[in-house]
């Protein structure tokens, strides 16, 4: 017998067991080198001066969403203390952080983009829901500021939770400059939700809007999913406060719900005559709030749709596709499986598709 050992079928030699091994080894070794790597890299990116090198990366066809991948799977499990389960998700949180590593719907952009979603708004609900428009510009220098009627809203329309309410111009140069930073800033490069990434930048003003009885303004969040609103959270007071007020939380046939999120409940707060008031308005904007939603989210598998209960009727602020980035606590717990089997079991009633609208931007200085 040959020295080289058994000879197999039809004389073809086998690869020696000790072969194997070291291929197991090498791979090892390679995957442990590049999970190293990869850390390493993810160290850098996250100092200021890897900051240049993690926006190519997240531009790369097909490295993004294996960075994205990493970088939200981390972030969701210092929020949740468990990792995603983004291969088949079951919790809305888990949908939701899904969409941003994975989703590239164009229909992504136009909901991010607060100017172009108003034509949008205006060819699915109708334009009487569309917020009244003062002005959108590309450059700061070709604003006249003397020329706009107060009080207003300033905010940029590529970018989610900045905005300026404006009642004097005592500040000015501190508005200017602003707005300035608005318009340098590529949103994604902060949020890294592929919807913000690129869209055109302008700096858009709003007339403020009033509540119909002079009080504070009721912003209604409808959570629709595949074309069907399914729950309604009323909630009031500044955005940017964490403190904000929940007015209500109503499912489609105007039952309450124990759902909470970040903002504390109304009757915490709020005297009982104030409480009635509150209700009172929801309540009687719930019907066309339900019919207004259906439209607008029947080309989304989820959207949440932020309606503004004002002197002029009901208007549509925004579209929110992100809620919380993915990372929304919802109380009692069991309401992230309760939203994630809202949107499966949605998906089996879904409506046909939309069909994407071509955006129109309006004339610009």
């Amino acid at each position: 017998m040959s020295s080289e050992g058994p000879v197999g079928p039809a004389g073809v030699m086998p690869v020696r067991r000790s072969s194997f091994l070291r291929l197991r080894q090498w791979l090892s070794k390679w995957s442990d080198w590049r999970a190293q790597m990869a850390r390493r890299l993810d160290r850098f990116t996250d100092k200021p001066q890897g900051r240049h090198l993690r926006r190519w990366i997240l531009r790369l066809p097909g490295v993004d969403r294996w960075k994205l991948h990493r970088i939200f799977t981390r972030r969701y499990a210092r929020t949740f203390g468990r990792q995603p389960n983004l291969a088949q998700p079951r919790l809305f949180t888990e949908y939701i952080t899904h969409r941003i590593v994975y989703d590239r719907d164009p229909l992504l952009k136009l909901a991010c983009d607060k100017l172009a979603v108003r034509e949008y708004v205006g060819r699915t609900a109708g334009s009487q829901y569309v917020a009244p428009l003062i002005g959108a510009w590309r450059r700061v220098d070709r604003i006249d500021w003397l020329a706009l009627p107060l009080p207003m809203v300033l905010k940029p329309n590529n970018q989610s939770g900045l905005y300026e309410i404006v009642r004097h111009l005592n500040d000015l140069d501190r508005l200017k400059s602003a707005c300035a930073a608005w318009l340098e800033q590529d949103y994604f490069d902060r949020s890294l939700e592929w919807g913000y990434r690129g869209l055109p930048r302008r700096i858009l003003a709003e007339p403020l809007l009033r509540a119909p009885d002079g009080g504070s303004l009721i912003e209604v969040l409808a959570f629709t999913f595949h074309g069907q609103p399914l729950v309604l959270l009323a909630v009031t007071g500044d955005k940017r406060d964490k403190r904000r007020f929940c007015t209500a939380n109503l499912d489609a046939r105007g039952g309450r719900l124990d759902l909470r999120g970040t903002a504390h409940v109304i009757e915490e707060v709020l005297s009982p005559d104030q409480q009635r008031r509150f209700l009172a308005q929801v309540e009687s904007a719930r019907e066309e709030i339900l019919a207004a939603a259906a439209r607008v989210g029947a080309a989304f598998p989820y959207v949440r749709v932020d309606f503004y209960i004002t002197d002029q009727g009901l208007k549509i602020g925004e579209l929110t596709p992100y809620p919380a980035g993915g990372r929304g606590r919802y109380s009692p717990p069991d309401w992230d499986a309760r939203l994630g089997e809202m949107l499966r079991q949605s998906a089996t009633q879904r409506p046909r598709r939309r069909k994407l609208f071509r955006t129109v931007w309006p004339p610009l200085d």
